[in-house]
C-alpha cells in the first residue's frame, strides 16, 4: 500500500497518495486540539474515541467531560463518517 503524505511547498498537507489492491482497505483519523464547545455537551460521552482517549490521553488530572456535534464539521466524502468531538478537560481539585 505504501500511502504518502504529499505537501505543499508551504509544507501543509495536501493529499494522500497509495495504491489499494482488492480487498484491502485504508482509514484515516484526524485529531485537534480546540476551545471546549459552548453548547451543552451529552453525558456520558458514548463516542469510540473514548476509548483512544484513554488509550493515548488521559492520564492522572485528566477526564472525559462529555461529547459535542457542534465543535467541528468537515465536509466528508460519502463513505466519510464523523464522530463526536469529545472534550477533555483537567480535573477540578
Amino acid at each position: 500500500m505504501k500511502p504518502v503524505l504529499i505537501c505543499g511547498e508551504d509544507g501543509m498537507p495536501q493529499e494522500f497518495s497509495f495504491h489499494l489492491l482488492a480487498g484491502q482497505k485504508i482509514g484515516f483519523l484526524m485529531r485537534s486540539f480546540i476551545p471546549t464547545p459552548q453548547a451543552p455537551l451529552r453525558e456520558p460521552a458514548t463516542s469510540p474515541l473514548v476509548l483512544l482517549a484513554k488509550r493515548m490521553y488521559l492520564h492522572e488530572g485528566l477526564r472525559t467531560v462529555g461529547e459535542s456535534d457542534s465543535a467541528l464539521r468537515l465536509e466528508l466524502p460519502k463513505y466519510g463518517e464523523q464522530w463526536p468531538t469529545l472534550v477533555i478537560e483537567p480535573v477540578k481539585q
